[in-house]
């Protein structure tokens, strides 16, 4: 091998060997790489969820169509839907023992389903209260003995179910159960902050509101919100659509983790009470 050529390859290896070594360096165990220091954590914003929860409950009788004492009661004949409230539980007489076992802002129940003193064949269906139309069958019976079957279905904002008769031949009797509900596992506050008021209208986890300065509404929740999301929109008499000004969310006290102060502001930046059957919902997501 001639002088030359191995004077190259010893100068090219030495080139490529300081090129390589410092990238290979930065990645081994112990080698000193330059972060900046972790923000501070921080409020994050954050968009109504539809994150919910199931909650079992000892079974309650909602709706039995054979006691006159329910509103609704009878049989359903063929081609035939009914509204029920699901939201209660009731005795054998049809008398209210367990009022709000599905509570306000549930959007889903677990329930079962009994048909019993069927007339004939035919099938039920199951569907939110406020549907228009169903698309599946919840049970299926020959019509000569009581069936049941368990099964889970959204509810409407009143806490009520359609149920719906079929198409054949067989009218029936139904008893329904409520084995649990899904709600939502954010913490969520509905108020009316009108003039210098605070009422509590609707919720989940939220305990309490006060009114405590002009333009300033406490909101106490079940737990801490620190380093949870908060979001705040206004309401126009209070129908979900935002009002005119400005929100702002902060803690308000590091003594008390639970509770949040939103200010409202009118439309020129001032902060005020909102304006007459005004106020906002609070969002919390943690």
């Amino acid at each position: 091998m001639s002088k030359r050529f191995v004077m190259f390859v010893t100068i090219v290896g030495l080139v490529v060997g300081v090129l390589v070594a410092p990238t290979l360096g930065a990645n081994e165990p112990g080698a000193k790489v330059d972060r900046e220091a972790p923000a501070a954590p921080q409020p994050r914003a954050v968009t109504p969820t539809v994150k919910t929860e199931f909650v079992p409950v000892d079974p309650v009788r909602a709706f039995d169509s054979r006691v006159a004492a329910y509103p609704q009661s009878g049989s359903l004949a063929p081609n035939q839907s009914r509204v029920i409230p699901v939201k209660d539980g009731h005795n054998s007489f049809g008398t209210v023992t367990t009022p709000n076992a599905v509570p306000p802002g549930a959007t889903a129940v677990s329930y079962n389903l009994t048909i019993t003193q069927p007339t004939g064949p035919n099938f039920v269906a199951v569907t939110p209260g406020n549907a228009g139309f169903f698309s599946t069958s919840a049970i299926n019976f020959n019509g000569t003995a009581d069936v049941a079957n368990a099964g889970v279905v959204t509810i409407d904002g009143q806490r009520q179910v359609k149920v719906w008769n079929g198409i054949e031949s067989g009218t029936v009797h139904f008893i329904i159960d409520i084995t649990g509900y899904y709600i939502g596992s954010d913490k969520w506050a509905k108020v009316d902050a009108d003039a210098g008021s605070a009422t509590l209208l609707d919720g989940h986890g939220a305990t309490s509101v006060a009114s405590i300065n002009t333009g300033v509404v406490s909101v106490t929740f079940d737990s801490s919100v620190v380093g949870c999301g908060w979001l705040a929109t206004r309401n126009d008499n209070l129908d979900g659509v935002a009002g005119p000004g400005e929100v702002s969310i902060e803690l308000g006290s590091s003594a008390d983790p639970a509770t949040l102060w939103v200010r409202t502001f009118d439309s020129s930046g001032t902060q005020a009470d909102p304006s007459s059957s005004d106020g906002f919902t609070l969002y919390v997501d943690c």
